[in-house]
């Protein structure tokens, strides 16, 4: 299971050495943006959204514990805030979001105006940036027919059809240029899936414990989320657990995953091509196709994305960071279930976007001075 593998295991050994002191006991408590992120996590995995859609909540989240701390420098208005933030997003009862909450108000405080003008921002902006239910008969009668183009596999997919249209955090009014994918049949396409064979059978023990951490798949933390337990893992110690340093590197990389998947899935719904196995069905898979399109990788783009943003505000451990997103891309290909081309066209997309993002938010490193 994703959860248990022993390769998660050895990237979580970060948070137990931040959670413990020499004798095993905890030391130090994550920081409040960290748990509502975590409690965010939950909810996800519990709901099982798209990978776009994860990310968007993501975002939402961790966004409205960023700007509600900044305007109260209240970690208990800022996780208010949030919670208000979440019952907009998982309406109803049930959710476990009043009962997990990290943080509450006492029974004779009042949520600040600040915090107020957070959740009012946000609300508007759920309202408005683009999000729609899927229909993917609609997104279906839409999509091009033919040898080379993805096959609707499963009921109720694709997924997240319309994510490429959805309003961008903060790369709105930027156009990333990505090549064309290789015409099917032809050398290189033929070239491509004979890589993929190659790939394949070097697939081992190892390689299949990347890929079962990397995997992400709806019912997990999804790809984005993974990239917030790497963030924590590896720079919580680096941040000195400063809640508003994390609440800040959290938020810059929530928003910037959500972009990129949605310029990434831009680009799926562009040219909707086959998954290698939809080409060749003699391909062993070690996990199955996911409900989209294969051209361009999705967690080859939001890792790349990721590196990018996570060098920024935690330059120490850029080793770190550019080994995971290589990682995370190369187990695509093993898993048999991209295209290398997949994998570097969504590598130098996530580049790109990751470096427009360091830029606009004007990123510099958080971690704490000695």
């Amino acid at each position: 299971m994703f959860l248990t593998s022993p390769l998660r295991l050895r990237h979580l050994a970060g948070v137990c050495l931040l959670l413990a002191g020499p004798g095993g006991a905890s030391a130090a408590a994550p920081p409040p943006s960290r748990q509502w992120l975590e409690l965010t996590e939950t909810l996800v995995s519990a709901a099982k959204p798209g990978p776009p859609d994860a990310a968007r909540i993501y975002a939402y989240a961790a966004t409205a514990y960023r700007d509600a701390l900044q305007g109260t420098r209240s970690s208990t208005q800022a996780g208010e805030a949030t919670r208000q933030v979440l019952h907009l997003i998982f309406p109803g009862p049930g959710t476990g979001i009043d009962r997990d909450a990290p943080t509450r108000l006492a029974a004779d405080q009042t949520i600040a105006p600040e915090a107020v003008a957070v959740v009012v921002a946000l609300k508007r902006r759920l309202a408005r940036d683009g999000r729609a239910a899927d229909d993917p008969a609609r997104a279906w009668r839409r999509a091009p027919k033919g040898a080379g183009h993805w096959v609707r596999a499963l009921p109720g997919t694709p997924a997240n059809p319309t994510a490429g249209t959805w309003r961008r955090w903060v790369i709105e009014g930027i156009t990333f240029s990505v090549p064309s994918p290789p015409t099917f049949g032809s050398p290189t396409y033929r070239e491509q899936l004979a890589a993929v064979h190659a790939a394949v059978a070097r697939r081992d023990a190892n390689w299949s414990r990347i890929i079962d951490f990397w995997a992400g798949v709806p019912g997990t933390h999804t790809p984005s989320g993974i990239w917030q337990d790497r963030l924590f893992a590896e720079a919580g110690s680096s941040l000195g657990m400063r809640d508003a340093a994390y609440a800040s590197a959290q938020a810059a990389l929530a928003q910037g995953l959500s972009d990129a998947f949605d310029e990434c899935w831009k680009v799926k719904y562009r040219w909707w091509t086959a998954r290698p196995s939809m080409v060749d069905p003699s391909l062993p898979l070690a996990m199955k196709n996911p409900p989209f399109p294969a051209y361009v990788s999705g967690h080859s783009t939001v890792s790349a994305a990721a590196a990018e943003i996570l060098s920024a505000v935690v330059p120490s451990k850029t080793a770190v960071w550019k080994r995971d997103a290589a990682e995370a891309r190369d187990s695509r290909l093993y898993a048999g279930i991209h295209f290398p081309l997949d994998n570097s066209a969504g590598f130098a997309l996530g580049r790109s976007v990751g470096t427009a993002v360091v830029i606009r938010l004007a990123l510099t490193s958080l971690e704490t001075r000695r």
